[in-house]
């Protein structure tokens, strides 16, 4: 249930050009540098994508091919290289298993193009003729202002092939590729998401960053990582089978979630995030439920009035019959915990929230007009708000 309402919010997002949200097969990554190749294959120069951001310098966001969960995080295995795009590491083989993943990068191109167009063609023989040299990528790591960088293994790097100055992850026969891949190579299976028959399995989920107190780099929502979480024979993710088209757009729709700033919510050790099954106004109305303006509490205050008071104003909605969902996410060592999960109409999300502010109510001074959100409501209970228990928080 949480999967196909997540799947199903990326369907209603994707159709947006304004949403930002990445299309099908696609994940949006920042690009910190641009190889420039001739037509031949020729190294021609090492473009900088970065800019000044704060004190900090950062690559500009492109939709790059995501054909796993090495979009957003690799294994220590090395052999998981990305199509086209990958981190400095991967590309010119710099660090631990240095050889198997510039091996992986080249690998995972010529798996993709079976027959690969002219610019497609100077990055294979790019690639091929600079791993025949004593010195491999020399021009790159030597290069005078980036070489320091790149050394580094850990920028974004892309190329670019020609007079077309986008990147080749921009080009249209890129999404051809991603289609066509031999049957061969993919497992195929029914998806419990879709319901479609005989499609191209994930064996791994994308990971999802940014949840309060989980790994930087990022954790799954759905692994398998133990025999004992194994069934019919069945290895990975094939366990609970869900097509790749799929579970890339569950992924993407939840970090779209966590990263929008109005569809999510952080208090003591969850991450919280809620969406409307279609657009309404009390997706954008309640995030004042958890609100925690620590320097404007007063703001919180009459936020917190205009959604109860809504239930009466009827601003609650255009369909108050619409599906909402809640979704509590919570670290648990490389996993995602599921915390609680909510859905009903809006209707009935309303009216609860009416009810607690009644349950609440007492009788106070007139300048109390006494709707608190969670957030003033827990930390009444402790001095700091991290003090607060995480089961109480989750019960709450």
């Amino acid at each position: 249930m949480i999967l196909q309402a997540l799947y199903d919010y990326y369907q209603r997002k994707a159709v947006d050009p304004e949403s930002g949200i990445a299309p099908e097969g696609f994940a949006l990554k920042r690009i910190d540098f641009v190889v420039v190749l001739s037509v031949d294959g020729s190294f021609v120069e090492l473009q900088s994508l970065q800019e000044p951001n704060g004190k900090k310098l950062i690559g500009k966001p492109f939709f790059v091919p995501a054909i796993g969960k090495q979009a957003e995080k690799h294994t220590m295995a090395g052999n998981d290289a990305n199509l086209l795009w990958d981190n400095a590491g991967f590309v010119f083989g710099i660090g631990g298993n240095g050889e198997k993943k510039r091996k992986s990068f080249l690998e995972c191109i010529k798996k993709y193009y079976q027959k690969p167009p002219e610019d497609v063609f100077a990055i294979i023989s790019y690639l091929e003729n600079e791993l025949k040299s004593q010195t491999p990528f020399s021009a790159l790591l030597n290069h005078p202002l980036y070489g320091e960088q790149i050394a580094t293994g850990s920028p974004i790097v892309t190329f670019n092939v020609g007079n077309d100055f986008t990147p080749i992850t921009e080009r249209d026969h890129v999404k051809n590729a991603l289609m066509s891949v031999d049957d061969s190579m993919v497992i195929k299976g029914n998806c419990l998401i879709t319901g479609d028959l005989d499609v191209p399995l994930a064996l791994n989920h994308m990971v999802t960053k940014r949840i309060v107190g989980a790994q930087s780099s990022g954790s799954n929502l759905v692994s398998f990582n133990a025999p004992a979480y194994c069934s019919y024979g069945k290895e990975s993710s094939i366990n609970s089978p869900v097509s790749i088209l799929a579970a890339n757009a569950y992924a993407k729709a939840l970090q779209y979630l966590i990263d929008s700033g109005k569809n999510s919510v952080r208090l003591v050790d969850t991450t919280t995030v809620f969406w409307a099954q279609k657009q309404d106004v009390f997706e954008e109305d309640f995030p004042a439920f958890f609100g925690y303006r620590k320097d404007n509490p007063d703001a919180d205050v009459r936020a917190v009035k205009a959604l109860y008071e809504g239930f009466y104003t009827g601003h609650a909605g255009m369909d108050s019959d619409a599906r909402f969902y809640v979704l509590g996410l919570a670290p648990n060592s490389a996993r995602i915990s599921v915390r609680f999960w909510l859905t009903g109409t809006i209707d009935e999300f309303a009216g609860n929230i009416k009810r607690h502010f009644d349950d609440l109510d007492i009788v106070r001074p007139s300048h109390d007009n006494g709707r608190y959100s969670l957030y003033w409501l827990l930390l009444a209970m402790v001095r700091e708000i991290d003090n607060v228990p995480p089961n109480c928080f989750g019960s709450a």
